[in-house]
């Protein structure tokens, strides 16, 4: 169930099928705790992506491309693209590689093996990044799932979450931008005010978004036929930190990667300026022992077997040492993967 509503999430229609069966129930509170949990996330999250889905959709009917698309209509060239035929481009800026497979018994885990495309990747739910053209196998709890975000990425999201987001779709007064620096990026934000019964009649407020990877500067509106006088923006920075930030030339504090820019006129362009300052190979290297050691903790497997996994991560050598350690203990072949996954990342 709650991976079925995880894709769902990433799919032109999400609905809770079910039946006038009594045991046919499709309500998240009637599963698991977890179960629950899973799908009240991933429905919230739903919420907070319309003003992307939106504006996808509504280009679609001038670029002609889908909300999804098969990954080989950008990459025909490349056999990996044809070869896994589960994962999937979800609009302009994502590409998802959806869990079919049962949670292991083992690792507590549920695994998908997809293809990464040239570039940098960044798991949007987990942060971790990945240097592409390679293909992966990718471990997630029930409460994550394998979305990445490519170079240039430019993503709104309602500003509003969990609690705080509104029953219906009411335009949001606030919008949250998901940036992963290191290319250009362009996104056009697209919305309506809910009248009109013909396309015609609709009249489309656009707010253009975009990043210059040259001059670390990410520039927003202003809009055309804008719904609000004011509106409040912030951009999460994905894959680092921000530092040294300017708005509109004004410095301006961050939190770790994420920028506060506040309310904001809507017919002017806002210029924020930052330096965009990946984690430390020393800080990449302690985040990823931190998550395998909760994978591990979560393992249900040989006591003996997870200190033996443990002690080769924290052994000094480097990369190839560690991973010809790994290959020579005697644990799950899931478990070793699902280790390695997180080494391999950037």
């Amino acid at each position: 169930m709650a991976r079925w509503v995880q894709l769902g999430c990433f799919s032109p229609f999400l609905r809770l099928h079910s039946s006038d069966s009594p045991f046919n129930t499709r309500e998240p509170w009637a599963f698991s705790t977890e179960s629950h949990s899973t799908c009240a996330k991933f429905l919230q999250f739903r919420h907070r992506l319309v003003p992307y889905l939106y504006s996808v959709n509504a280009d679609s009917t001038d670029s002609y491309k889908s909300l999804v698309e098969p990954v080989y209509y950008d990459y025909p060239e490349r056999d990996e693209a044809y070869a896994h035929k589960n994962q999937f481009m979800f609009g302009s800026e994502l590409l998802v590689v959806p869990v079919v497979s049962p949670t292991s018994n083992v690792t507590k885990l549920g695994k998908a093996k997809g293809w990464l495309p040239p570039g940098r990747w960044v798991d949007i739910f987990e942060g971790l990044v990945y240097e592409g053209d390679r293909v992966l196998s990718f471990y997630r709890s029930l409460d994550k799932y394998p979305v990445f975000a490519k170079e240039g990425a430019i993503i709104p999201l309602d500003g509003k979450t969990g609690g705080d987001l509104e029953n219906g779709c009411p335009t949001p007064e606030s919008i949250e931008i998901l940036l992963f620096p290191g290319k250009d990026g362009h996104f056009d934000l697209v919305e309506d005010d809910g009248t009109g019964a013909e396309i015609s009649q609709i009249k489309l407020s656009r707010t253009p978004i975009k990043y210059s990877q040259a001059d670390g500067k990410i520039t927003i509106g202003p809009t055309s036929d804008p719904l609000f006088k004011e509106r409040s923006y912030t951009v999460r920075i994905l894959g680092g930190t921000a530092k040294n930030v300017e708005i509109n030339g004004s410095s301006k504090s961050a939190d770790k990667g994420v920028i506060d820019i506040g309310k904001q006129f809507t017919t002017e362009a806002i210029e924020v300026k930052f330096q965009f300052e990946a984690s430390s190979s020393k800080e990449a290297s302690e985040s990823r022992k931190k998550q395998i050691f909760e994978r591990l903790t979560a393992a249900q497997m040989d006591l003996v077997q997870k200190g033996s996994l443990w002690d080769a991560i924290k052994s000094e050598g480097g990369l190839l040492k560690t991973i010809s350690r790994l290959d020579d203990i005697e644990a799950p072949e899931d478990m070793k993967a699902a280790v390695m996954e997180l080494l391999l990342a950037e």
